[in-house]
């Protein structure tokens, strides 16, 4: 079903994006392709008609720079959709298409029957090809055929050059092979030299996160560890300890600065429902990620409070009418990025634990940078809580959430669900 949202209708909220916060926008699909989520390409040159066209992406780049937003698109360059001429063709000729090679495949003829009939777990279905996932629909490209890497390189470029893009989001780059992802690179560096590369890929990535391939990868870990903690009622503060501990000495410190840090995404659960509703605890888990270290992500309609379930409940249209939307959510993510924006600590990659208990399920961290040091104090059951804090008894801190000041005479008292965000006076 499609809703009839389009890149003008970004362009007109560009204003809206800027006013939260955003620096940057990630698009899922935008090339022609039949379906919804558009990760069946059809043609990689071509903006899907029902979104526009070349000339409304390049004013959209355009405005979103002016505004000083970037824009990534999204390179599915492991597969491509049924109704690729390339792929159509080999349906069509066989063994004796020019593109033959072009894909993965083990026998001629590649298919046989209706493809909407075709079931993986269903023994009389025959399918002699590669694909994507569990679908006839998508047939994996051969990477290492030099054609196949010089038309998509060709098209990664392409946008780079039309359209000014700053980043490409790499679907499944774990699935296609590392001499892909080196010459990607450097096409998109021979065209633009500070352009952004990040990887999709659920588990750990350093084999990618290389000089030569990708700067980034959207980071699921965070994700799922943040789910554990501020979304499961059986979420401990030790066992949330230990998987941030366990993230942080994955990757170099280098790498931390720039990994995708979301709580949610197009593929996954929405970050409210994970959290069962409860809006509370999901302006926690926006505490926690924008006090991190790396590069937060927010799922589009996450700062209104939109829900959903897994896909495709998850891509819910966005709800424009102020009346139904959650302003305070609004307020709060985006106070959160300004804060970020103006404390150099909040955006440092190392973390100190000062306080993990899981009795009442608080965390207190400490964050350092040259210029100051900032407390995060969280409590993440509906219940008050008295914390005695030695490093800060004495101090006088302000609560930059709040602009109050506060002097620590000897405990700190937190309400239920609540949280402090303390920057200690004069870096005592």
């Amino acid at each position: 079903m499609f809703f009839g949202g389009d890149i003008d209708g970004v362009i007109k909220k560009l204003d809206y994006i800027q006013k939260l916060g955003a620096t940057g926008i990630y698009f899922t699909p935008i090339f022609k392709s039949p379906s919804t989520h558009k990760y069946d390409t059809e043609d990689y040159f071509q903006i899907d008609p029902q979104f526009g066209n070349l000339e409304t992406m390049k004013r959209l780049v355009k405005e979103a720079h002016k505004r000083g937003i970037k824009v990534m698109l999204d390179a599915v360059f492991n597969h491509c959709g049924w109704n690729h001429p390339f792929f159509q063709d080999v349906l069509k000729n066989g063994i004796n298409s020019p593109y033959k090679d072009y894909f993965h495949i083990k026998k001629f003829p590649i298919f046989e029957g209706d493809p909407k009939k075709f079931r993986f777990d269903d023994e009389t279905s025959t399918l002699n090809y590669d694909t994507f996932a569990f679908t006839p629909f998508m047939p994996k490209w051969n990477t290492e055929n030099k054609e196949v890497k010089a038309h998509l390189l060709n098209v990664a470029m392409y946008w780079i050059k039309e359209c000014d893009i700053d980043a490409w989001r790499l679907d499944v780059s774990n699935e296609v092979d590392h001499s892909f992802w080196r010459d990607f690179r450097k096409a998109c560096d021979s065209v633009k030299k500070d352009f952004f590369i990040v990887g999709e890929n659920w588990d750990e990535s350093n084999p990618w996160i290389q000089p030569d391939q990708m700067q980034s990868v959207m980071n699921y870990d965070f994700m799922f560890s943040v789910w554990k903690f501020f979304g499961y009622t059986n979420g401990s503060s030790e066992c949330f300890k230990s998987d941030i501990n366990r993230l942080l000495t994955t990757y170099p410190k280098h790498i931390g600065q720039y990994l995708f840090n979301l709580l949610d995404s197009h593929d996954s659960t929405r970050i409210l429902t994970i959290c069962q509703g409860n809006k509370e605890k999901v302006k926690l888990a926006y505490v926690f990620q924008q006090t991190f270290g790396g590069t937060p992500s927010i799922y589009y309609g996450g700062e209104i409070s939109l829900a959903g379930g897994h896909d495709p409940d998850n891509r819910r249209c966005m709800i424009w009418d102020k009346k139904k939307q959650d302003l305070q959510m609004f307020t709060h993510i985006q106070k959160l990025i300004k804060l970020r924006k103006t404390h150099t600590a909040l955006r440092e990659v190392d973390l100190t634990w000062i306080e993990v208990d899981n009795s009442n399920n608080q965390i207190v961290y400490k964050k350092e940078s040259k210029e100051e040091t900032v407390y995060v104090i969280i409590n993440k059951e509906d219940s008050n809580i008295t914390l005695l804090i030695n490093e800060l008894v004495g101090k006088q801190c302000i609560d930059l959430y709040s602009d109050t000041h506060i002097t620590i005479d000897k405990t700190v008292e937190i309400g239920n669900y609540g949280f402090l965000i303390l920057q200690v006076m004069n870096n005592e």
